[in-house]
């Protein structure tokens, strides 16, 4: 197993789960991502971590752009190595964090657009060490009807592309699945009304980084092209985006 992840999207709560997850396991994990000024410096992934954690580095770059995501990658593969863990947080609409977040046709083309580019880049490296691991996290929205059949077309866009790309890159041993709130499941009733924090069970970024933790592992070598929902708290704290402060890998922290 490689030790080097990519995390894209770690301003939404899950994705920040996730990087911080696969720090633990001592994986070096490359944030790539735009700067929007409201993040963290990887410092504050590792603190409380164990001396076995592995480090942490931004690489600003806007991951819907290839070209600008392929330099971004260039720059991790020089500082860790060839990239072997992808995971990809996209939103499917208005988060809690943001009442007036993006929406509609426009954020849908943004999400998608970033899962095909992130995924196509990032399987170039790992087809030339036939393994690697792909994960496709889908962000909670607020709840109401409106933003569930909104939060439809980014699901089943993620859905169909994690499907397709897992058959293709299976041959390299290169496996590719997809984690979701079940309450976006098209199967779930969806809740009319204001946005409710409360749920049960642990909260969604800590169960999303749970299923994600298990997917990238040797463990899970057969399980490719699947789709996990998962319940829990969609709100709770998770840890804050990380913060982009120059055109280079910045930040790297080894705890």
């Amino acid at each position: 197993m490689t030790r080097v992840a990519v995390v894209v999207g770690a301003h939404h709560a899950p994705g920040a789960a996730c990087a911080r997850r696969l720090l633990e396991r001592g994986l070096d994990v490359a944030l790539i991502g735009e700067d929007r000024g409201d993040g963290m410096h990887p410092g504050e992934l590792l603190d409380g971590l164990p001396q076995t954690a592995g480090r942490c580095a931004v690489f600003p770059a806007d991951p819907a752009d290839s070209a600008s995501f392929a330099t971004a990658l260039g720059r991790v593969r020089s500082t860790f190595g060839r990239t072997g863990v992808l995971v990809t947080c996209v939103g499917a609409g208005p988060d809690a964090a943001s009442a007036s977040g993006d929406a509609g046709p426009g954020a849908t083309r943004a999400a998608l657009r970033t899962l095909f580019v992130a995924g196509r880049t990032a399987a170039g490296d790992m087809v030339g060490g036939r393994w690697g691991r792909i994960v496709n996290v889908v962000a909670p929205v607020v709840t109401g009807e409106d933003a569930w059949r909104e939060a439809q077309a980014v699901l089943a866009g993620v859905t169909a592309f994690t499907r397709s790309v897992a058959l293709e890159l299976a041959p390299f041993g290169i496996t590719v699945n997809c984690v979701a709130p079940a309450a976006l499941s098209p199967h779930e009733r969806p809740s009319v009304g204001p946005a409710a924090p409360h749920g049960s069970g642990v909260p969604y970024p800590q169960a999303a980084a749970d299923l994600t933790e298990h997917l990238v592992s040797d463990a899970a070598a057969a399980v490719t092209g699947q789709q996990g929902y998962v319940t829990g708290r969609l709100f709770a704290a998770a840890p804050r985006a990380p913060h982009a402060t120059s055109d280079r890998g910045t930040g790297v922290g080894k705890r």
